[in-house]
C-alpha cells in the first residue's frame, strides 16, 4: 500500500511538474510573440513615416498643389485624383504602404492621405521595407 501511495505521489509530482514546464514554455512563446508583434508595430510605424516623408517632399518639390485638414480620422493631406494618379506612378513604393495602411479615403474629386496610422502593415512590406526605417 505504502508503495502504491509513493508511485502516485511520484506520479502527481512527474504530472504538476510538466504543467509547469508547459506553462512556462507557453509563457514564454507568448512573450516572444508580443515582443515581436511590438517590433513590428514600430517598424511599421518608422516605414509609414518614411513613405509620408517622401510623398510629402514629391508634392512639395513638384509643386502640386494639396490641402491640409483634419476630422474625426486625424490630420490628412487632400490630393487630387490627377495628383493621386501621378504620385502612385512617381513615388510607387511609398503609396503602396500608404494603401496597406489603410489610411487613404476616396471622395468624389479628391483622395485624402492620412497622417497617422494605428495598425501594423503586413508582413511581407515590412521585410520589403525594413531598410527605409
Amino acid at each position: 500500500m505504502e508503495q502504491l501511495i509513493r508511485s502516485t505521489d511520484l506520479a502527481i509530482d512527474f504530472l504538476q511538474t510538466d504543467q509547469i514546464i508547459r506553462y512556462e514554455q507557453v509563457l514564454f512563446l507568448y512573450h516572444q510573440q508580443q515582443r515581436d508583434q511590438d517590433k513590428n508595430l514600430l517598424d511599421s510605424y518608422k516605414i509609414y513615416l518614411k513613405a509620408l516623408r517622401s510623398i510629402e517632399h514629391h508634392l512639395k518639390s513638384a509643386g502640386y498643389s494639396y490641402e491640409l485638414g483634419v476630422n474625426s480620422r486625424g490630420t490628412f493631406w487632400r490630393v487630387s485624383y490627377d495628383v493621386y494618379t501621378i504620385l502612385n506612378k512617381e513615388q510607387k513604393a511609398a503609396v503602396q504602404v500608404v494603401h496597406a495602411a489603410n489610411c487613404e479615403e476616396f471622395e468624389t474629386d479628391t483622395v485624402c492621405i492620412y497622417c497617422e496610422t494605428k495598425q501594423s502593415l503586413p508582413y511581407d512590406l515590412i521585410e520589403m521595407y525594413r531598410h527605409w526605417g
